[in-house]
């Protein structure tokens, strides 16, 4: 199961790492292309150039950064889970072997039980076959965590309406996209998302 789970972790930093290097290569050949435009520019022309270059690679670096955070979230979520079942295994096994050990009419539930526990190893081993995630929870977890995703998603549309609001503003003063962007830490394109999602 380890070694599933190690083996997409492997694949999708990989994976992230080619896109990222051809990120790089298009950053640097439209750097290139600026500077052979750059001879039709003034100077102050040129420099905006490079702070929007700037810019870009810094949200490239951003990209790069949330991934492998991602991915390491994802891991460990994996490893937690695997160890929750294996606790449960455990915990089911030494109810059987009690109740082996205690009374011969208690065989039949005996019997039961060691049926649920392969009937739940065969769910377990299909589900790690299948998806990326194993996740054993009760209606009550479900419930608490559907509250905790609509109370972020909130948050986060009262977040995005005081930022557009704030770029509105700076803009409406006059400042220009690139000073915006370095002024409130965020990338130009998501700038211009938010702009658009205004109208």
């Amino acid at each position: 199961m380890y070694i599933v789970s190690f083996i997409i972790g492997l694949i999708i930093v990989i994976s992230s790492i080619f896109l990222i290097r051809f990120e790089f290569n298009k950053a640097v050949r439209k750097q290139a292309l600026l500077l052979d435009q750059s001879k039709l520019y003034k100077n102050s022309d040129l420099f905006d150039m490079l702070d929007n270059l700037q810019v870009s690679i810094d949200e490239m670096n951003r990209a790069f950064y949330d991934i492998a955070s991602d991915l390491e979230g994802k891991y460990s979520v994996h490893e937690k889970e695997i160890e929750l079942i294996n606790q449960r295994m455990d915990a089911l096994k030494l109810q059987i072997t009690s109740l082996n050990l205690g009374n011969n009419t208690v065989s039949n539930k005996s019997s039961e039980i060691k049926m649920n526990i392969e009937q739940m190893n065969k769910k377990v081993e299909e589900k790690t076959a299948f998806s990326p995630e194993v996740r054993i929870m009760d209606y009550s977890e479900k419930v608490i965590g559907d509250d905790k995703i609509r109370h972020k998603t909130q948050n986060e549309d009262r977040k995005e309406q005081e930022l557009i609001d704030q770029i509105i503003e700076m803009r409406s003063k006059g400042k220009s996209l690139t000073h915006i962007a370095r002024e409130l830490g965020i990338g130009m394109g998501e700038i211009q998302l938010l702009l658009s999602l205004k109208k």
